[in-house]
């Protein structure tokens, strides 16, 4: 690897720590989109270091709301949120 890369590695891993602590600290709320077809409204909380596990809060479910519930990433194909942009963030 380069100078340039390692450089470029850093400020990646900056920004993708930034992003996760924003998650975290904001807790938004999140449509997810599964692999069985289903989508299924909550509140972000976190998600493990390994990014295979995300730890949400009311989940809305065919069954009724789950307080606290951990999905599995690997079954998620997709994640909408939205977060405010400050000024000055990358």
């Amino acid at each position: 690897m380069t100078e340039d890369d390692i450089t470029h590695a850093a400020k990646q891993r900056k920004r993708t720590l930034f992003f996760l602590q924003r998650m975290a600290v904001d807790q938004p709320h999140i449509r997810v989109d599964m692999h069985d077809k289903t989508e299924h409204n909550a509140q972000f909380l976190a998600i493990d270091s390994s990014d295979s596990k995300l730890a949400v809060r009311n989940l809305e479910t065919d069954w009724g709301v789950i307080d606290k519930a951990v999905l599995r990433t690997g079954d998620i194909t997709c994640i909408h949120f939205r977060i405010q942009k400050e000024e000055g963030e990358l």
